[in-house]
């Protein structure tokens, strides 16, 4: 069985962290950034499906993309709620774990 790539979902929330749109992770980020502005979303919350043989921990390219989208968001206005790596019944949140 080949190994698939996680799958990336971009969640767009309201002030209060509910979700209100979702773009699919490999979307153009002006794509994201439109939405955003359309719906009124100031947050965004970044979800990764992880295959069963990957950790269920971020790896070091997961840090990396989500310090450079919430760099690259902030003069927009835009901020990342939080990044959820789910691993089967598991779920790993750069916010809980003090990565955000």
């Amino acid at each position: 069985m080949p190994h698939r790539a996680p799958r990336l979902d971009i969640w767009l929330l309201d002030t209060d962290w509910r979700p209100i749109g979702r773009v699919e992770g490999d979307a153009p980020w002006r794509m994201v950034v439109a939405h955003s502005i359309r719906l009124q979303s100031r947050w965004l919350r970044l979800e990764q499906a992880r295959d069963r043989r990957d950790p269920p921990r971020p790896l070091p390219a997961d840090i990396a993309l989500t310090r450079t989208l919430r760099r690259r968001l902030r003069p927009l206005g835009i901020d990342l709620a939080d990044h959820l790596i789910r691993h089967g019944d598991a779920t790993f949140s750069f916010r809980a774990n003090r990565l955000l």
